[in-house]
């Protein structure tokens, strides 16, 4: 891994306005490039919005797809790379998927593998857990509810992954109470436990629903060391958009891993078969 500044974004996304999202994420990647950010990351389904309705899939596209191309132009005009979410269709399916884009074209593809009930009759599960080298670090994704399965995580660390994007959609309404939360909590814990720089962002509310309903998200987002520690958040109360930026340091990385007691070195993996058994 090298140094590598990166920027969390949570934005406001607008359910099927796939235009003005899409010129969200470009104001916000400017945004982020005039702060020196090579990465830019973006929360769940930030392209089409996120609305668990049957009529959602309409906003569908495929990967790659207009939706996609049109981040990879923001990507080459602002020179920086980018992860965001959609509803990606694929052969009569449809995915919760994040794509990661550089300024030359989609750099790849994660599905959310884990889908809780309350979304299941919308969407199809993934079923790969990929890692992706964007050069200066490799970058693993997981999305909202895959990430209280440590196994899905730990997965990506040993598959290479140094640091593991979040995105998600929480919702409520109290900014403050979102970062106090035992999600957060367990997310830091991830980055700990599989000595990982963690990128968390969630969605910005309130954000109107076509059936007149309103989804309430509380923002924020952080970044956390591979000591668990925050090293970046969004301040303030209120549910609004807001980004932070910082520089995840190789050196972090290293001496976290480096220390003999580095808990993914001394796992055992013969005593966890249990775990992939069908119960």
């Amino acid at each position: 891994m090298q140094d590598i500044r990166v920027a969390a974004v949570a934005s406001l996304s607008r359910i099927g306005e796939i235009q003005t999202n899409l010129e969200t994420i470009r104001r916000w990647s400017g945004k982020a490039k005039e702060q020196g950010a090579e990465l830019v990351v973006f929360p769940e389904l930030s392209v089409i919005g996120f609305w668990l309705h049957r009529q959602a899939h309409r906003y569908a596209q495929p990967v790659p797809g207009p939706a996609t191309d049109s981040l990879v132009q923001i990507a080459s005009e602002m020179g920086v790379l980018l992860a965001a979410g959609i509803s990606e269709e694929c052969q009569g399916r449809f995915y919760n998927t994040h794509v990661l884009v550089s300024p030359s074209g989609i750099l790849g593809t994660y599905r959310k593998t884990h889908i809780n009930p309350y979304e299941s009759p919308y969407y199809y599960e993934g079923n790969s857990l990929p890692v992706f080298d964007i050069g200066k670090a490799r970058v693993g994704i997981s999305i909202c509810n895959d990430n209280l399965y440590p196994e899905n995580l730990a997965v990506l660390a040993l598959k290479g992954a140094e640091v593991l994007l979040m995105p998600f959609a929480y919702g409520g309404s109290n900014h403050n109470l979102w970062l106090a939360s035992s999600a957060c909590a367990v997310y830091r814990t991830r980055g700990l436990d599989l000595g990982c720089f963690v990128v968390a962002v969630n969605n910005a509310g309130p954000v109107p629903t076509p059936d007149g309903d309103t989804n309430r998200y509380p923002g924020g987002a952080f970044i956390s060391d591979p000591e668990g520690e925050i090293v970046a958040r969004t301040q303030g109360m209120g549910p609004g958009e807001k980004m932070v930026v910082a520089d995840l340091r190789a050196k972090a990385l290293h001496d976290r891993r480096s220390v003999p007691h580095f808990t993914l070195r001394l796992r055992r993996p013969e005593l966890y078969g249990r775990v992939s058994e069908l119960l």
